[in-house]
């Protein structure tokens, strides 16, 4: 009897061709240790963080940023500082209801929001008032001026006056006319201002002592043809920036080169999306892995990046809809999201288990398994007669609902149409003697797909698995 190593990590890759791949990695990180040849496992899946409350204050969510090492958030039409201990104090009204982008010149916050802009500096919040200001919905910063783009149906961008982002010129405007385009979105990095249109990203720079109006001067030859699919889709990390491109692929953009990190699978699952440019996005950096979140509100799906890694699915709730995160801030020594519902704030900790309080379902669908994979067993029916999973045990806590911890295994014959009955295997508790997950008899078929499935608040690791298999006809 066979006895085969079967791959049970990786990301979710779903094809309209099950038969090629329709694996599903939800609230599971798929990580590859790249630099310890030791390891038991180079390849592994981790449960993802859970969420703990941080402030209970709420509202419609608009957005977070940290000025001066202190905590700001705009819910409904007010922003509120937050301090350490959760603590909401009312600064000023800022009208809504679009979501709110920060950026800071010297010792003042700026907050765009589409039809009004606004000014902060630590102890006066004031709307932008000079006539030459139009309606951004983005903002960025470089050189101590404010750049913004020019809101609706616009190609032009705005520069503000050096050091004093209430002051705006009129002749301080440029177009972004490489390419006849609209303006979406602007942001800086490594000394440059991108100027992200429907079809196009131009790169602006900022000549020392420039007199020019506007003081930027477009970057020859530097014009990248992709354009952006959602305005809140772009994010940035150290490395540079994230982005859904206007064809509905996720690309990387360091500044100088695009590359796309969607996949085959990821970029057909975008297409069957009605809808794509209310998407939204947000770089974070957990354990030392920097991620790309990126959330499709129509579509109810959230995808996951981790640099170097592979995409998966992370959802709240029992029924794998899309994450509650709308926003992400690292500030008081915590990471925390910001919930699209309830405009909550919950830290985002791995030693937690639920998503405060309700139940985190981890799962994994594997790849089809084919007797074609498997040595001298091609285009027989597989018989299976015990699969051992390897995963992280005695887990479990002594009391409370973690303490008799259990997971749950269905398969399917037909390639992941569709799934039978579960089997249920102990995982046990940190207080029990070395045990093993397996299970005996599990059926016959052609095209086997196997899920794995922990509902429990425990720490979940899946390694691999072993499974004696037979052939039939």
């Amino acid at each position: 009897m066979p006895r085969v190593a079967i791959n049970i990590t990786g990301g979710s890759s779903n094809y309209k061709s099950r038969a090629l791949s329709n694996q599903v990695t939800r609230n599971l990180v798929p990580i590859l240790i790249k630099d310890d040849p030791s390891v038991k496992s180079k390849y592994f899946l981790e449960s993802f963080a859970g969420q703990k409350s941080f402030a209970t204050q709420s509202g419609a969510a608009r957005g977070t940023f940290v000025f001066n090492n202190v905590l700001y958030h705009v819910l409904d039409s007010i922003l509120y500082s937050v301090s350490a201990s959760g603590v909401y104090t009312s600064i000023g009204s800022v009208a809504g209801p679009t979501r709110c982008k920060f950026c800071v010149v010297g010792e003042k916050l700026f907050i765009a929001t589409g039809p009004s802009a606004y000014i902060y500096d630590g102890t006066t919040l004031s709307e932008v008032s000079d006539t030459d200001y139009g309606d951004a919905y983005t903002c960025t910063s470089l050189n101590s001026r404010v750049i913004v783009d020019g809101g609706d149906n616009s190609s032009q961008f705005s520069v503000s006056d050096v050091g004093d982002p209430s002051s705006w010129n009129a002749l301080n405007v440029g177009t972004v006319e490489s390419d006849p385009d609209l303006l979406i979105a602007v942001e800086s990095f490594g000394q440059r201002v991108f100027m992200f249109g429907q079809k196009t990203v131009e790169p602006w720079w900022n000549p020392a002592g420039s007199t020019d109006n506007p003081p930027f001067d477009r970057i020859e030859g530097g014009i990248i043809q992709k354009g952006l699919g959602a305005r809140y889709s772009l994010a940035k990390n150290d490395n540079g920036m994230y982005f859904l491109s206007d064809e509905g692929r996720v690309v990387f953009f360091n500044g100088s080169v695009v590359t796309d990190i969607s996949t085959t699978a990821l970029n057909y699952q975008i297409s069957t999306y009605s809808t794509i440019d209310d998407a939204y996005g947000f770089c974070m950096t957990l354990k030392g892995i920097n991620y790309y979140v990126l959330t499709f509100p129509t579509a109810n799906k959230t995808w996951v990046f981790p640099e170097g890694s592979q995409w998966f699915e992370w959802s709240c709730g029992v029924g794998g809809g899309k994450s509650n995160a709308f926003s992400y801030i690292r500030v008081y020594d915590k990471d925390l999201i910001e919930d699209v519902n309830t405009g909550k704030l919950y830290e985002l900790d791995f030693e937690t288990y639920t998503d405060a309080g309700n139940e985190i379902i981890k799962q994994r669908d594997t790849a089809p398994l084919t007797s074609e994979a498997i040595a001298d067993g091609g285009g027989r029916e597989l018989i299976l007669r015990r699969l051992e999973l390897y995963m992280e045990t005695r887990v479990g806590d002594l009391s409370g609902e973690g303490h008799d911890p259990q997971i749950m295994l269905q398969i399917s014959f037909d390639g992941g149409r569709t799934f039978g009955n579960e089997f249920r295997a102990l995982i046990g508790n940190n207080n029990q003697d070395f045990i093993k997950v397996y299970w005996y008899n599990l059926g016959r078929g052609e095209e086997v797909v196997f899920r794995f499935k922990v509902s429990d608040p425990i720490f979940v690791c899946f390694h691999s698995a072993m499974l004696d298999v037979e052939f039939g006809i």
